[in-house]
């Protein structure tokens, strides 16, 4: 089990298949790192799928079991009913869909949350005013890991919640159009505002965007639905509907437009937006700015309006 890690111990090795993993036989499979290895288990119906992951398990019998994972690609769905959703942070929300709908973050999960963050960062300042040992010393080297474990949590305890908002999501809806979700970008330095800056990156260790996305898009594979990924670029600032765009601080979340005199809410708008642009991404305020530098020479290329969205 630890011929390839000679300093290590391993009761569980996980490879991904990375093209090379194949079943070759009723009873034989070939796996990145060991060749091929004899099963018991009859595998020939599994000759024609495609392996994601295997796993070597040493059980405590002393036998060894071998996991698959397979990758299965469900019939995509007729399109019927759609909807776009903007995620949010604010008091908990974390969807507002093109529909006016919203869904929230439960009151007891993110509670849960906040009381584990609560104890990381008393084991953070616990570890920081130990200044006199080395960091390799046995007590620092146990607080970094209870950190690490308390973190771990934190990080699972939304995944229930955000797999119920999906489900939700797709009960009655064949397609879901939502932003491009970067969290290296969300957590750009604000060098102006570092304590709003701070305040959003706790947010986003709770509120995981990019999570969220992913199990979108999982559940999508699984029940045969859509979804689109849309370039987040001025999502909000963009009037739906309209050639106008206006900014407003973060925290507006509606206003009475310039030049329309409409009442805008930012969510809905946004939401909008995202799947009007999904399905047609010419409309796009990225690619008409692109297309009108283009058209003035100021530019060599326009951006491609399929550039901006991303199908599952």
């Amino acid at each position: 089990m630890n011929y390839l890690r000679p300093n290590q111990s391993k009761n569980c090795v996980s490879l991904p298949s990375s093209g090379q993993a194949k079943i070759i036989s009723a009873h034989f499979i070939k796996i990145q790192d060991y060749g091929t290895i004899q099963v018991v288990e009859n595998i020939k119906n599994m000759k024609n799928t495609k392996i994601v992951t295997t796993k070597i398990k040493r059980k405590a019998n002393g036998q060894f079991e071998l996991q698959i994972v397979f990758k299965t690609i469900n019939e995509r769905k007729g399109i019927v009913n759609m909807i776009g959703a903007d995620w949010n942070m604010k008091n908990n929300k974390i969807w507002h869909t093109s529909d006016n709908d919203e869904l929230y973050l439960s009151k007891n999960v993110s509670d849960k949350a906040d009381k584990l963050e609560a104890e990381i960062n008393k084991l953070k300042s616990q570890r920081d005013l130990i200044t006199w040992l080395s960091q390799k010393s046995q007590r620092i080297t146990k607080l970094n890991e209870d950190i690490r474990y308390l973190s771990s949590k934190r990080s699972h305890i939304p995944t229930a919640e955000y797999k119920r908002m999906a489900k939700e999501l797709f009960a009655e809806n064949d397609l879901i159009a939502i932003e491009n979700l970067n969290a290296k970008k969300m957590r750009k330095r604000n060098q102006i505002n570092v304590k709003q800056n701070k305040a959003k990156n706790r947010k986003l260790a709770k509120i995981k965007p990019y999570e969220m996305g992913r199990l979108l898009i999982q559940m999508a594979n699984r029940l045969g639905k859509t979804v689109i990924l849309v370039d987040s670029y001025k999502t909000s600032q963009a009037e739906y509907g309209t050639k106008y765009q206006e900014k407003h601080d973060v925290n507006d979340g509606k206003w009475v437009s310039k030049h329309t005199e409409a009442i805008i809410e930012r969510d809905l708008n946004a939401s909008r937006n995202i799947l009007a642009w999904a399905l047609n991404p010419k409309e796009h305020i990225k690619y008409k700015e692109s297309l009108k530098l283009y058209k003035e020479g100021k530019i060599k290329t326009a951006i491609k309006p399929l550039n901006l969205i991303t199908v599952n």
